[in-house]
């Protein structure tokens, strides 16, 4: 409830920034955020400072850095990107899981993301995934090439529910997140 509330004030980003950037601003208000997070390809740096520099950005076959520019400004009318939430006190958030294609321009974001997580003590896990591109779990259905983004013994949904059952964020009261753990 307390997430939906903080992610209707008209805010528009991609998911995994707003994912992470929720859960932030619900430890931030006291309010209970979630036992855990999972995100695929997560875009944390809408100002794409650190993606234009990363070594995928002129060879991400689905989406190049430049597009993701042209993204940025639709989703920021103002002209002014909100600030990443890799330059946040990460030290609030529950457990995340991140997975990431090893061919698209946003595993640097992936990459700086578990780096920040662990700086900051929060239990994260990075999975890249093999000559794969931005979010092609979504693509499961076109071949048998991506079986193995529906088979693996660490499925996002899968990993959420084990990790709010361990949380105890499952069949009891919300668990809430404050910073320090």
């Amino acid at each position: 409830m307390a997430a939906q509330h903080l992610s209707r004030r008209g805010r528009r980003h991609p998911l995994g920034h707003h994912a992470l950037a929720t859960a932030l601003a619900a430890a931030r208000h006291d309010l209970p955020g979630p036992a855990a997070i999972a995100v695929l390809s997560p875009w944390l740096d809408l100002a794409c400072t650190r993606s234009r520099h990363h070594p995928n950005a002129a060879t991400d076959p689905y989406l190049p850095v430049g597009n993701l520019a042209a993204i940025a400004a639709l989703l920021t009318p103002t002209g002014r990107p909100p600030a990443s939430v890799l330059d946040a006190d990460l030290s609030a958030l529950p457990p995340v899981l991140i997975h990431a294609g090893t061919e698209e321009v946003l595993r640097g974001d992936a990459e700086d993301l578990v780096r920040r997580l662990h700086q900051a003590a929060v239990p994260a896990r990075l999975k890249l995934w093999d000559g794969q591109m931005h979010v092609f779990q979504a693509f499961a259905d076109l071949g048998a090439f991506l079986h193995a983004a529906l088979t693996t013994t660490e499925v996002p949904s899968q990993w959420i529910l084990r990790t709010s059952a361990l949380a105890g964020g499952l069949g009891g009261e919300p668990r809430t997140v404050r910073g320090g753990r």
